[in-house]
């Protein structure tokens, strides 16, 4: 019932104020973060050695080409062919990432903002508005001894990633910051001098206590029990008391990973034959990517064993909305070789389209999620709402989040004199 309660305050409160800034990044990196406030430009997955889901497409070209003049009393002009066009293909550049993601933050894996003022943590624990610093559904949902296990996973997970071969969905994310061994909440003001507090300096305070878990252990299973850190690492944590790293534990730690996750956009150009030629890669990053595999295990427990898993073509796309988040711009020369035509006294405008793929990393799979919420709505309307998409386009990039699937479980929740 809480849960319930949760969902619809979630899906239906008045006003959209975001638990998190929106994520702009400028440029998408793989490997660990060093500095501070570094984990929006680098992503933990190896997009260039994962499976991945190829989404096969194209991109509109067009290029305006004006009359030669030779003579000007009377006008003449000399005609010449157009026998190729060029422009440019950008991605990233307007502000575009679909709001799914967003939302499905917002509901599983929102933070507490306050760490350090006992009454607020308190007012926000009890606390169901999810536009106030209010915890998430992964925590209020998840029985303790399951979200034990699952923190336990997660801080093994963030010392992995602290290798360079790292190739996983989870990052060793910022919590706070250490101002002269004082403790101090992530978006409060701090000295230049203060240093990043990670979630792996917890896990290497914690090392020699049996909190830890195997990462294929199945946390549902009442009879694990935890393991001390046997992962080798070079940390010094945080000079802080026992009480601290302890809090930290209970309410920083996680079971959801907000970072983002890369994907390859690829553009062909096309030769005289229509045949693809000078095939290029880059990465574009995608905003909160990560909180898709992150919470699968958290979305497991409210579906039936009887269920079948709703697995959605992610390459089947509907128009988005465009949220604050972007992703990192990445861009292309293409160019067409064809015969199109003559130039003679007027301008004229020529388009085609030449060949695009996105690679979306195959752990991005939003069948456990989707699965959850449609269990909760007939299933006639699952199809009339169109609920088996989990991706929106701005015409450009795919943009992966299921964005009207929580929408919809919120109107069937709903009773009819709402």
């Amino acid at each position: 019932m809480i849960f319930i309660i949760f969902l619809l305050l979630f899906l239906f409160s008045s006003t959209q104020t975001y638990a998190y800034p929106a994520i702009i990044i400028d440029k998408s990196i793989h490997s660990p973060p060093i500095g501070t406030g570094a984990d929006q430009n680098f992503v933990p997955n190896d997009i260039n050695n994962t499976d991945t889901i190829k989404c096969s497409g194209t991109y509109t070209v067009s290029e305006t080409f004006n009359p030669k003049s030779v003579g000007s009393s009377p006008p003449t002009f000399q005609p010449y062919q157009v026998n190729s066009i060029s422009n440019q293909a950008n991605f990233g550049i307007s502000n575009y990432s679909n709001t799914g993601l967003v939302k499905q933050q917002q509901h599983l894996g929102n933070r507490y903002q306050n760490l350090t003022d006992p009454l607020k943590l308190n007012k926000a624990f009890l606390s169901l508005n999810i536009n106030q610093d209010s915890g998430n559904t992964s925590n209020r949902a998840t029985p303790y001894y399951v979200l034990k296990c699952l923190k336990g996973q997660r801080l093994v997970k963030s010392v992995l990633s602290l290798s360079k071969s790292y190739n996983g969905t989870t990052c060793n994310e910022q919590i706070g910051w250490n101002c002269q061994n004082a403790f101090v909440n992530l978006n409060d003001p701090h000295d230049p001098s203060c240093v990043a507090v990670r979630i792996a300096d917890v896990a290497a305070y914690f090392a020699h206590k049996p909190i830890f878990y195997p990462l294929d252990a199945n946390c549902y299973d009442k009879n694990l029990q935890p393991n001390l850190l046997n992962i080798v690492h070079n940390l010094a944590p945080p000079k802080f008391s026992d009480t601290v790293y302890r809090h930290l534990l209970n309410y920083a730690i996680e079971v959801s990973d907000t970072c983002s996750l890369a994907r390859n956009i690829e553009i062909c150009d096309k030769d005289s034959q229509g045949n693809s030629i000078n095939c290029r890669l880059q990465s574009s990053s995608i905003p909160r990517g990560s909180i898709v595999d992150t919470t699968k295990k958290v979305t497991a427990q409210f579906i039936p064993s009887s269920s079948t898993l709703i697995k959605p073509d992610i390459c089947q796309t509907s128009t988005g909305k465009a949220s604050f988040d972007r992703p990192n711009p990445v861009s292309f020369l293409a160019t067409i070789q064809k015969a199109f035509g003559t130039i003679t006294d007027s301008s004229q405008t020529f388009s085609d389209t030449v060949i695009k793929n996105d690679y979306l990393d195959s752990r991005i799979d939003f069948s456990n999620d989707l699965t959850f919420l449609t269990n909760m709505i007939p299933a006639s309307q699952k199809t009339k709402y169109n609920l088996t998409s989990c991706s929106t386009t701005d015409g450009k990039s795919i943009d992966p989040g299921c964005k009207d699937a929580r929408v919809v479980v919120g109107h069937f929740l709903l009773p009819k004199n709402f």
